[in-house]
């Protein structure tokens, strides 16, 4: 008698329960009929976290009943029965496939299980959330993007396929996406796969679009390249491609795009990391800051606009398109490869910057490094602009550097003393009075260049190597041209 005044005090469940109780009807479940009119089973918001039961049984059930499984208990839900959108998606799960593979807790949320969601259904989700220890399955029938018109929130698994040969890549969109500690979003499937969808191809990709910001505490991957849209992306966990690229890529939004990388890894073994595009303009910016960048190559191209970052790491070498440029890391090697930009580039390391490629500027260069400075072959330093203007080479080795501030949008670096400022608030103190190890630039032939042409001044070229218990203080192994008149 005491369970079931315990069940009639849950007013919402009362009828539902003291059936099942008193007359002992569990398993009997009367036939359901789907609602008519409807594309899908299927209900728009996947607010799966949710315990508001805001959601009427009607869209789905037409007349009839079915019996969901809430915590373990029996309920049966009528047409006039008003849901959590967990519970709506159990009465979805029975009417379509005859079972339920969601767990229900207590108050109507999903606590654990599975759901299938099929992006071409025609139905349009507004929300996505998907709870702690629920996985979900998001099967691309067609090309059709999953669009969500609010926010995606991932606390659990929510994986990608499809098992269309003719699908390479496949899209989600939404406003905010969230992918919380140890959750996964991903079209790597788990070691044996997923039951059901033994077909599925194993290199998809993926392109993951918030128009307002993603954040990422998780893990955000793709068997193949790995395509991210965002004004503003915070990273303290994996942006990981298995097999290809990982692209970060604003110039659809146009302005500025910031990545908040602290603690986090960005990290595409075999291929490259591409941050930025061609088209942007000059008035964009590129702002990466926090964490390790690993790749085969890194390639910051900001377009006719600025590029700046300050890593803890960059493992792999670092290719930079831009008007401008301040580039920096904080330990192992800088590799600096290919380089052509426009405006105040400035590169600095707490630890040997190699210089891997040619490198281009019209306007003065500052390579700071707190190790070594060297080259991987004879390649050509050229700081003369599109007017014929030389401009200024400043390579510092073995010094103690000290970064503060934030990256700035643009400007041009001075070396003053021991201070290079690189504009705004940001600047590298350059400490030669409390040295660590000391470092030599070597440069294995290459060329400084920064003559200016016919009628045109030069710039200089200041090389400084500190020394310390014997070790560093050797500057060698290139060619000086500078001059003007």
């Amino acid at each position: 008698m005491s369970g079931l005044i315990e069940m009639l005090a849950e007013k919402r469940r009362l009828f539902a329960w003291a059936v099942i109780v008193v007359f002992g009807l569990a398993n009997v479940v009367p036939r359901a009929q789907a609602a008519t009119g409807g594309s899908s089973a299927v209900p728009s918001t996947l607010n799966l976290s949710s315990t508001h039961a805001n959601v009427s049984a009607g869209r789905i059930l037409q007349s009839g009943s079915v019996g969901i499984n809430i915590a373990g208990r029996q309920m049966t839900v009528l047409p006039t029965s008003m849901l959590t959108p967990a519970e709506m998606l159990a009465v979805s799960q029975i009417v379509s496939v005859g079972h339920q593979s969601i767990q229900l807790g207590l108050h109507g949320n999903a606590v654990g299980g599975s759901f299938v969601f099929n992006p071409a259904s025609g139905v349009n989700l507004s929300a996505l959330s998907v709870p702690q220890n629920v996985t979900g399955i998001i099967n691309f029938q067609q090309a059709t993007p999953l669009t969500i018109t609010g926010g995606l929130s991932d606390l659990g698994s929510l994986f990608a396929l499809t098992v269309n040969p003719s699908i390479n890549s496949v899209s989600i969109n939404a406003r905010d996406v969230g992918v919380g500690a140890g959750a996964r979003l991903s079209t790597v499937l788990p070691p044996g796969g997923i039951s059901g969808f033994a077909d599925a191809r194993n290199d998809l990709s993926l392109v993951l679009s918030a128009s307002h910001s993603l954040v990422n505490n998780g893990i955000i991957s793709a068997a193949g390249d790995l395509t991210l849209n965002s004004r503003a992306i915070a990273n303290s966990g994996s942006l990981n491609s298995l097999l290809g690229n990982v692209n970060v890529d604003n110039a659809s939004l146009r302005g500025i795009l910031t990545i908040n990388n602290a603690g986090g890894l960005i990290q595409a073994a075999n291929g490259n990391v591409n941050i930025g595009a061609a088209s942007l303009g000059a008035r964009s910016m590129l702002s990466i800051f926090g964490g390790t960048i690993q790749a085969q190559n890194i390639n910051f191209n900001g377009g006719a606009g600025a590029v700046d970052g300050l890593l803890d790491d960059l493992v792999g070498t670092v290719n930079v398109v831009g008007g401008s440029a301040h580039v920096g890391g904080k330990s192992g090697v800088l590799e600096l490869g290919n380089v052509n930009v426009k405006g105040d580039p400035t590169f600095f390391n707490q630890g040997d910057i190699a210089i891997n490629g040619n490198i281009s500027f019209g306007q003065d260069l500052a390579i700071l490094a707190s190790g070594n400075i060297t080259a991987g072959g004879a390649f050509q330093i050229v700081t003369t602009d599109a007017t014929g203007l030389g401009h200024n080479i400043v390579m510092v080795a073995g010094a103690t550097l000290i970064p503060e501030g934030t990256p700035p949008p643009a400007g041009t670096p001075i070396i003053t003393n021991t201070t290079v400022g690189l504009t705004g608030n940001q600047t590298v103190i350059v400490d030669g009075a409390n040295l660590t190890a000391g470092g030599n630039i070597s440069l294995n032939g290459s060329t400084l260049d920064t003559r200016g042409a016919l009628g045109k001044a030069g710039g200089n070229v200041t090389l400084v190597a500190y020394g310390t218990n014997s070790v560093g203080g050797g500057i060698g192994n290139m060619s000086i041209f500078t001059g003007g008149s």
